[in-house]
């Protein structure tokens, strides 16, 4: 149900967009020992953030996995990237890349730290992958016990 929740909550701005939203959610899920209301925030910072940043036309995806061990949740989008020199800092507080493209959207650089912190609190860990001009991936992955 959290899952639909953010998916409904972000809808509007991907519809907006006109972005392609590619959704991947298993019939069944276990259910991880989490605060779901932390956990809604951090995935709508990072699905707001692949919209944010994402090109009118763009796509975003939003797959959910579970192992016997894990959740893991990606969103993935094709919007203007993290240089790869910025990379190891995009989960610091206050940092914002040096892009023009993202400058000119507004944030406090707190997104991330945020979405860090609470996996973080939840024993899990998460990660990025991106290219400029070609986009990000941000993964997710929570223990389930």
């Amino acid at each position: 149900r959290m899952l639909n929740e953010v998916l409904t909550k972000t809808r509007a701005q991907v519809e907006e967009k006109r972005l392609t939203f590619e959704v991947t959610i298993p019939e069944k899920l276990p259910e991880p020992k989490i605060d779901k209301d932390k956990m809604a925030t951090v995935l709508v910072n990072l699905l707001g953030n692949a919209i944010k940043y994402t090109p009118a036309g763009g796509r975003v995806a939003f797959r959910v996995h579970a192992t016997d061990q894990s959740l893991e949740i990606s969103v993935e989008d094709t919007g203007v990237g993290i240089a790869e020199d910025e990379l190891a800092r995009v989960f610091d507080k206050f940092f914002r890349s040096e892009d023009p493209r993202v400058q000119e959207q507004k944030g406090t650089g707190l997104g991330l730290a945020l979405v860090q912190e609470v996996v973080r609190l939840h024993g899990g860990r998460v990660s990025v992958e991106s290219e400029i001009d070609k986009g990000s991936t941000f993964q997710i992955v929570l223990p389930i016990a």
